[in-house]
């Protein structure tokens, strides 16, 4: 089920790659396009994330939803679950991030549920 509602993230246009980290920042699941495998996009991820979230504390500005991460070959997304899970969706290219915002927020539920 976890392995299909990754799945689910590749039908936005750009994407290449879903991953999901626990806490720790281990890989507890993945969907990379073919040309992707075997690339590690996900390391020091969830550790960015976490400080991003630190300073986002820090600075008055509230829970931290998402994080953006965006060069001229692609883009990566970061968005804190629970339990301490991780989902980064990294895509080549121009991508629609604002869709990708609201494909993670719309799954939110169902990834409380699953995790």
């Amino acid at each position: 089920m976890l392995q299909r509602l990754l799945a689910t993230f590749c039908a936005v246009p750009g994407v290449v790659g879903v991953t999901l980290l626990d806490s720790q920042g281990e890989l507890r699941a993945s969907i990379l396009a073919p040309d992707f495998e075997g690339q590690d996009a996900a390391s020091g991820m969830s550790q960015l994330l976490h400080s991003a979230e630190r300073l986002g504390s820090e600075g008055g500005l509230g829970r931290l939803e998402q994080l953006w991460l965006e060069s001229e070959s692609g883009s990566a997304l970061l968005a804190p679950l629970a339990a301490g899970y991780v989902l980064l969706i990294t895509s080549q290219g121009e991508s629609n991030l604002g869709r990708l915002r609201y494909e993670v927020e719309t799954r939110l539920g169902v990834f409380e549920d699953l995790l």
